[in-house]
């Protein structure tokens, strides 16, 4: 896996996130993505939509405070999702000891619970006959709130491996984003 986070390190991509919000969308960002030096990832905002009408007054700071609060919960998804990515090889060998080997046709299957938080369980969908991840699958908790994460893995021809799509969904909040990654070309 390491191997092809440093291979995708050689490409740009296009990003597309939308954030839903009780079904609708609301929000949506077109990112030109790369990497540096370093191997840090940078963004260049290409378009972005969204929040239509402006109100006033009170609606407007009710607005402000429900935006803000989505905000924060995205960020803090974003650093949950942090205790799964990259996987930590320690963990990984530990969680092994009590996973679950599944499959179907050419898809096998490792589901693993309880990796980074009690009652989460983490899947993980790979081809074996060619050796490549399809999905990550993972059910998890942030502040007793169930979140679920769906990645749709592709592969770049005669290149790595990347997720195509990502959904994060997190009921309780009626949050939805979708992260479209796409239009990858090499350096």
């Amino acid at each position: 896996m390491a191997a092809n986070a440093k291979l995708l390190q050689q490409y740009t991509y296009k990003q597309r996130t939308e954030i839903k919000f009780k079904g609708e969308g609301r929000f949506v960002r077109i990112n030109q993505v790369h990497f540096d030096a370093n191997g840090k990832q940078q963004t260049t905002l290409i378009s972005q939509t969204g929040g239509g009408a402006k109100p006033s007054g009170i609606a407007k700071a009710l607005i402000e405070q429900k935006v803000h609060e989505l905000q924060d919960y995205g960020s803090r998804i974003g650093m949950l999702v942090e205790n799964y990515f990259p996987i930590d090889p320690e963990k990984m060998a530990a969680a092994l000891q009590k996973a679950e080997l599944g499959g179907t046709g050419e898809n096998v299957s490792l589901v693993v619970k309880n990796y980074a938080v009690p009652g989460d369980v983490m899947s993980v969908i790979v081809d074996p006959i060619n050796k490549k991840l399809r999905k990550f699958e993972l059910k998890t908790l942030l502040d007793k709130d169930p979140v679920n994460i769906t990645a749709e893995m592709n592969t770049i021809p005669k290149g790595p491996v990347y997720p195509s799509f990502i959904k994060v969904k997190a009921p309780a909040k009626d949050l939805e984003i979708d992260i479209s990654q796409y239009d990858y070309v090499k350096q």
